[in-house]
C-alpha cells in the first residue's frame, strides 16, 4: 500500500506492506478566526487561567522570546509585534 505524507512543503510517498492495518488520523476542521490580530491581542491581555503578559512583565527585568524557524508554519508576524509592545510598555528595556 502506498501512503502519501506531508513532508515539509512537499509530499513523501511511502510504500507499506499490505498486511499492515493503516488508519489515517485527521484533525477536525477549526473555525476561522475573523480577526486574527484582535484575537492575539485579546489572548495576550486576557489569557485563560493566568495573569496577563503585562502583569508578568511588570515584575521582570528582562524577557526572552522564542520563535519557530522558517520550517514551521507559525504566523510570527501576527503575534511578535504585539508581544514586544506589551513587554516594552511594561518596562522591560529594549536592550538588557
Amino acid at each position: 500500500m502506498q501512503v502519501e505524507l506531508n513532508y515539509g512543503r512537499s509530499k513523501l510517498r511511502v510504500e507499506l506492506p499490505d498486511s499492515l492495518r493503516i488508519t489515517v488520523l485527521r484533525k477536525p476542521p477549526m473555525p476561522v478566526v475573523p480577526n486574527p490580530a484582535a484575537a492575539v491581542q485579546k489572548a495576550l491581555q486576557e489569557p485563560v487561567g493566568t495573569k496577563s503578559l503585562a502583569q508578568w512583565a511588570r515584575a521582570a527585568r528582562s524577557a526572552a522570546i522564542a520563535v519557530c524557524d522558517i520550517t514551521r508554519p507559525v504566523p510570527n508576524n501576527l503575534f511578535l509585534r504585539p508581544l514586544i509592545e506589551i513587554l516594552l510598555q511594561a518596562g522591560i528595556p529594549a536592550r538588557a
